[in-house]
């Protein structure tokens, strides 16, 4: 069958009796486990045909009949590469011939599945991949799955993507996961968009990815080598993708409930999606500048937003059946040696599933202190329970809706959680030492007695007399250095300001 099939191949002028060659070498030919010079000949007319042949309809079987072989048989997918079949594709690429695109598209991708990543790079290909996710609606999808699966084998691969622009490109295009059903359209005259959650799903993965080859061997505690392509225009397009996810929030959350996109990622679209935001944030929480301080500030807002809507939607409709999206209100207390008992107490909301990282941003938001915590439970026997991981944290937000079914024949949507948060104190050794603050009015440093102790209503300004709220601490590490503002924060992040 199959020297029957190459026969047909060679009747180059009968585009029927072609078809039928490459529909008999499609199934026949990735049986043929031998490599012999007969088979190459065949593998090598193939190429040519898919090079040269000025019929489109033939072409589209070539790519089909190759991507059998790649599908089914690594050995032949190897000869196949030999013969310029990557170079081949991208003349195809830069075409006029659309209707082909799409077809090179996935054979790329299926080979990046397979580990031909070296292949792909060293034939130039990811270029002009970048151009069609750009400027191709119906290859983008395909594109990003190239692009996704490259990054993820190596950081070397995502460094040089992202030194050609890889970041950019893919936050200006997170906006087309809206986009209109022309088959819609078409048979019903529908005008409105629906949401390609996969599409938003993969571009996340690639992001992630991404970030994660940033910190190479080191920890998420270091500073990220990609920092500065994760600029203001990416946080923007973000806020811009947020908005556009949320203007729909019934038709989110019936897509996100459906079958196929909970299959399509491990944890689901709520959880990959603020795990992204979190990984941003991280990224300039770890770096000491004012362009990443005012970025931390514009994402944890966003995060924020993120997850109240997200605790919106998931918002279960039977009061009398709690589950895992309820809402809880806690009531968060900061308390510590320096400053008690003039605790700031806030409220905050957080899903009932929230993890104890989501849970500290949203106290570091709420603060605005961006430094350590310690995080500790006030339990049913008054006894302070520190909460250092999400099962901790998991059996502490049981425990607070237990007591509170105790008092109540239903189960309340909101549940207040006492959390006692603790930030980081000053340095010891540093007790002894002059305080000083810096009026933000008047300019000037003047020094105070307990800067670290109970909060004195009566401390104004020694040189301008404004009262305390016009005050930032210094602390005793940055005394005397200049500052205008701006100060890092005190163990009391925002009592005086």
């Amino acid at each position: 069958m199959v020297e029957c099939g190459f026969k047909l191949l060679n009747l180059r002028d009968l585009p029927c009796l072609l078809r039928d060659g490459f529909e008999i070498l499609a199934v026949t030919l990735p049986l043929v486990n031998a490599i012999t010079s007969e088979n190459k000949i065949i593998f090598e007319r193939i190429v040519k045909l898919l090079e040269l042949h000025p019929n489109v309809a033939i072409k589209r079987f070539a790519l089909a009949t190759m991507k059998e072989m790649i599908e089914k048989n690594d050995n032949q997918t190897k000869v196949l590469l030999e013969y310029k079949l990557l170079q081949t594709l991208n003349e195809i690429l830069i075409s006029n011939e659309h209707t082909l695109k799409l077809l090179c598209c996935r054979i790329i991708h299926l080979l990046a599945k397979k580990g031909y990543c070296l292949q792909i790079l060293e034939a130039k290909t990811l270029p002009i991949i970048s151009k069609r996710l750009y400027d191709t609606a119906n290859c983008r999808w395909e594109c990003v799955k190239i692009l996704k699966n490259i990054v993820s084998v190596s950081a070397s691969y995502a460094s040089l993507l992202v030194e050609d622009g890889l970041i950019k490109l893919i936050f200006n295009t997170l906006t087309y996961f809206k986009e209109q059903d022309d088959v819609l359209a078409a048979c019903y005259n529908f005008q409105g968009s629906y949401l390609n959650l996969p599409y938003l799903i993969d571009c996340l993965h690639l992001l992630n990815s991404v970030i994660q080859s940033g910190y190479g061997t080191k920890g998420l505690n270091n500073l990220n080598m990609f920092v500065d392509y994760f600029e203001y225009e990416c946080v923007d397009r973000l806020r811009q993708v947020t908005e556009a996810l949320f203007e729909d929030k019934t038709q989110l959350k019936s897509q996100i409930n459906r079958s196929y996109i909970k299959s399509y990622t491990q944890d689901g679209f709520e959880a990959l999606f603020v795990k992204f935001v979190e990984g941003l944030r991280t990224i300039h929480k770890n770096r000491e500048s004012e362009t990443s301080k005012a970025l931390l500030y514009q994402i944890s807002n966003l995060l924020m937003t993120i997850n109240s809507t997200f605790i919106e939607i998931n918002s279960t409709s039977n009061p009398g059946s709690p589950s895992k999206s309820t809402s809880i209100a806690m009531e968060v207390k900061c308390l510590s040696a320096e400053n008690y008992p003039y605790g700031d107490n806030r409220v905050l909301t957080i899903a009932r599933n929230s993890s104890l990282v989501q849970l500290k941003n949203a106290i570091e938001l709420k603060y605005d202190y961006y430094g350590p915590l310690l995080l500790k439970y006030i339990d049913r026997n008054q006894d302070l329970l520190t909460i250092d991981t999400d099962e901790v944290l998991q059996k502490v937000i049981n425990e607070a809706t237990e007591n509170l079914l105790n008092y109540s024949l239903t189960a309340p949507s909101i549940t207040m959680l006492r959390i006692v948060v603790q930030f980081a104190s000053p340095n010891p050794n540093l007790a002894d030492q002059p305080k000083e603050a810096h009026c933000i009015e008047c300019g000037k440093n003047f020094e105070v007695l307990e800067a670290y102790g109970p909060i004195d209503p009566n401390w104004t300004c020694a040189t301008c007399e404004y009262e305390k709220t016009q005050i930032e601490w210094i602390p005793p590490q940055n005394m005397s250095m200049g500052y205008s503002g701006g100060y890092p924060r005190t163990p009391f992040p925002s009592g005086f300001r």
